[in-house]
């Protein structure tokens, strides 16, 4: 019997007459079923392995690129107070970072 094996949401299954599916890598998501491929988190946002969306980063972290798996945490003397950001900004002159939590 021929044809593809239908995968739940966060897996995909490129090749047919397979009867497993593919974990989403951590960075890429699905959220469909029925799936050839992941499709990537775009920047600000990320996802870990097997997953159905992106999430935004917080505030005070960033994901630079396109398919991160984690948000990084903005450097000492560096903010960043919006979420699902790229970047974090110098602070100002002579005025250091804080994290409140």
């Amino acid at each position: 019997r021929g044809g593809r094996v239908v995968c739940p949401a966060s897996t995909y299954q490129p090749y047919e007459r397979q009867t497993g599916c593919i974990d989403c890598p951590a960075g890429n998501f699905s959220d469909l079923n029925a799936q050839t491929y992941c499709k990537t988190c775009q920047s600000g946002t990320f996802s870990p392995r097997k997953s159905t969306g992106c999430s935004g980063c917080s505030p005070g972290s960033y994901a630079e690129g396109a398919g991160m798996s984690a948000c990084v945490l903005c450097e000492d003397s560096r903010y960043q107070p919006e979420g699902s950001a790229t970047a974090c900004v110098d602070c100002p002159l002579n005025r250091g970072a804080r994290v409140i939590m």
